[in-house]
Order: structure tokens, then C-alpha cells, then sequence
């Protein structure tokens, strides 16, 4: 398992710590795992941890998640796919303050124009 404290990637997307969430940013409410990136084929990046906040902006391409303050607890990324899978990463935390990371999708050119890159 990779820990990350400030950038790390798994696969297409990059988690960068950031000082605060942006305004704007909408929460998504949770029912199960936080998918931080979808992936048509079914091969997610999630996070499991019940203590991690999830949002959105009006950019498909970036997201937010924020543990909550308190929790102390791991935030691990899981990639659900059972062949060729990205290693598992840790978003580290070290200080008592709220982590907040910003969750950006990589995007490739096409004829089409740019669209978020295949996984």
C-alpha cells in the first residue's frame, strides 16, 4: 500500500491535499462507498471509510472528499478490478485539522474534442 500525504495517483485519477473545500462544491449523500471514479467497465476507485465526505463541482473531471474531523481513521483507496488492479493508497492525514483532497480525472484529446481518458 502507497500513502499518500500531499499528491498521489491511482490509475487516471490524481488526489491532491488542498487548504479548503472551494464554494460551490455540492455533497454527495453517501448510501455505500464513496466512488471517486466511475468507470463504465466497472473497475471503480472507491473509498470505503464511513467517516469521509464526498462532493462535487460543476467539473465532471474534479470532485473533493474531506475525512471528518475527529475520526483519525485510515481513508484508503480501493480499485475494484480483478485483473491488473492499481495498488491499493492511503490518503494520509497527519495533523488534527480535516483532511481535504481534491480528486482530479485525467482527460485525453480525441477528434471529438477532450473527454476524461480511459482507464
Amino acid at each position: 500500500m502507497r500513502e499518500i500525504k500531499r499528491i498521489g495517483a491511482q490509475g487516471d485519477v490524481t488526489f491532491k491535499r488542498v487548504a479548503k473545500l472551494p464554494a460551490g462544491v455540492q455533497e454527495v449523500k453517501r448510501s455505500g462507498p464513496v466512488v471517486v471514479a466511475h468507470s463504465e467497465t466497472g473497475h471503480h476507485h472507491i473509498i470505503e471509510a464511513p467517516h469521509v465526505l464526498h462532493y462535487e463541482t460543476d467539473n465532471p473531471l474534479v470532485g473533493y472528499v474531506v475525512d471528518v474531523p475527529g475520526t483519525r481513521a485510515p481513508v484508503d483507496v480501493e480499485h475494484l478490478r480483478s485483473f491488473d488492479t492499481h495498488e491499493t493508497i492511503r490518503l494520509l492525514n497527519e495533523t488534527e485539522e480535516p483532511a481535504v483532497w481534491q480528486i482530479i480525472r485525467e482527460r485525453e484529446w480525441v477528434p471529438e474534442g477532450w473527454q476524461r481518458a480511459q482507464d
